[in-house]
């Protein structure tokens, strides 16, 4: 591990950039979730806990469903940048995000409630299975993504190694079990 390797001395040099400009998450949504992530590992390599709790209230707000702006909505649809329909771009780093903290988290102090939990099945059941086929993402909720990876399915794959994580902390097994289902 990090810790076996290096000094604490040495951590904390190679932190400080992110300790500077991003000592807490900020923004909204995916960006949120993967500012979070940094500011979560950097806090368990220095034993910065009140920093981990922080992180983790602050991404307690992504799992309300909004009425306008970046969020899901109640119907299942995920909107970044106030307009975009994104789940294949900003949705797919959004649940790999939540998934591997979720998953990080599990049997300590800092995990995730039963909500913050089935909201990620849910999003996976109503959101993401919709728009994949044969394991790549539609192109029309990729948005600039279509740019980068020509074809939906590296996006489609970091998505579903998120079903994996998932299924290992959900509670509902008959749940995990349709997840397990659709990953094999």
């Amino acid at each position: 591990s990090i810790k076996e390797e290096l000094t604490d001395k040495q951590i904390n040099k190679y932190l400080s950039p992110l300790n500077k400009y991003i000592p807490l998450p900020s923004m909204t949504m995916a960006n949120r979730a993967d500012i979070a992530y940094s500011c979560i590992i950097a806090g368990a390599l220095q034993k910065d806990y009140k920093r981990i709790a922080f992180s983790v209230e602050l991404l307690r707000e992504l799992f309300v469903n909004v009425e306008s702006g970046d969020g899901f909505y109640d119907d299942g649809s995920f909107i970044q940048h106030t307009v975009y329909a994104y789940i294949g771009g900003y949705g797919s780093a959004l649940i790999t995000s939540l998934s591997k903290i979720t998953y990080s988290l599990e049997g300590t102090c800092f995990m995730f409630d039963y909500e913050m939990k089935e909201n990620q099945y849910k999003w996976i059941t109503d959101s993401f299975i919709p728009f994949l086929y044969e394991g790549a993402f539609f192109d029309l909720v990729r948005g600039r993504c279509v740019d980068r990876t020509p074809q939906g399915l590296s996006t489609g794959a970091d998505v579903i190694s998120s079903f994996f994580y998932i299924t290992q902390y959900l509670k509902d097994e008959k749940n995990g079990q349709k997840f397990k289902k659709f990953i094999w």
